[in-house]
């Protein structure tokens, strides 16, 4: 799927010359951008913007800054979470019911602080059976 996201984001850059279009058109789609251009008379990002879906108005700036806030980290004092468990020493465990997190770490040498930080998609601290 990164591969062909990739490919996508590629194609739509030969189209518009431009990152951030491209960016957009990934976003909200080519028909999107060309109807904005259309309505705006611009041919760059900051000229069509208002003329966009919402979504797709946050969606470069927010590109934009993450891109920032990772190429600049260090600058700004900004680090990655470091674990105590390397996501080599983990594995897949199928449920066929709910379980909470501690009573997951009764049975595997981990915290239940360990399975939220390794599951953060589980936002109650529950992972769902099946």
């Amino acid at each position: 799927a990164t591969d062909a996201a990739c490919r996508y984001l590629k194609k739509l850059h030969s189209l518009y010359g431009d990152w951030m279009l491209a960016l957009a058109a990934y976003n909200a789609g080519p028909g999107n951008v060309n109807k904005a251009m259309r309505r705006s008379g611009g041919r760059t990002y900051w000229e069509i913007r208002s003329y966009l879906p919402r979504e797709t108005r946050g969606y470069v700036p927010a590109f934009i800054a993450t891109y920032y806030s990772m190429y600049f980290a260090e600058e700004h004092n900004i680090y990655p979470p470091t674990s105590q468990i390397s996501y080599f020493e983990c594995d897949t465990v199928m449920l066929t019911q709910n379980l909470h997190f501690e009573q997951i770490a009764k049975y595997i040498s981990a915290s239940a602080d360990d399975l939220k930080w390794l599951n953060p998609m589980f936002t109650k601290n529950t992972i769902p059976g099946g």
